[in-house]
């Protein structure tokens, strides 16, 4: 399969960008994540072979204060997971959570919002 049909698979993704709730770098909408731009996503499983997954995983958001990264994760069917990684592990990744569905994962990203909003300097 190849990105873009994979990505088809997640239509929130798109109803975001439509909406202009993301942004494509640092401090955009949804801070602290953003989306990559589509020409610089990557698949996490071709970079660091020897993390622990074996669906490959398309990073294609990233949390702008660690190295956390946000992916599309290819299953059987209609499977529309979404995995969050600490990437640059040791040359690796790990896996920091799954998500059922791309709206879970945006349920978390709001909780990050809220969070980040809170810290001194960000409101």
């Amino acid at each position: 399969m190849d990105r873009f049909e994979l990505i088809a698979r997640y239509p929130g993704y798109y109803w975001l960008i439509e909406r202009n709730l993301v942004g494509w770098t640092a401090f955009t909408g949804l801070q602290p994540w953003h989306y990559i731009p589509q020409e610089e996503m990557f698949y996490a499983t071709e970079r660091w072979p020897s993390g622990p997954s074996t669906a490959p995983l398309l990073v294609f958001a990233r949390r702008q204060d660690c190295d956390d990264l946000a992916c599309f994760k290819e299953g059987t069917g209609n499977a529309a997971e979404i995995v969050t990684i600490q990437g640059w592990s040791s040359g690796s990744y790990v896996i920091i959570q799954s998500f059922p569905t791309f709206w879970e994962w945006l349920k978390s990203v709001i909780d990050d919002i809220a969070d980040w909003s809170a810290l001194p300097g960000k409101e």
